[in-house]
């Protein structure tokens, strides 16, 4: 998932919200903080 930073709004220090890139839905992210995708976005909402 490529998404510019400036489409990425910052809720909390897990939490991010952004336009979904698949259904175009405005959702919210937890940030994953362990394993092989730790600081990326957990995806599937």
């Amino acid at each position: 998932m490529w998404v510019k930073d400036e489409n990425i709004e910052q809720l909390d220090e897990n939490t991010i919200r952004m336009k979904c890139p698949h259904c175009q839905e405005l959702v919210r992210f937890k940030l994953v903080t362990q394993g092989s995708n730790a600081t990326g976005p957990k995806m599937g909402h």
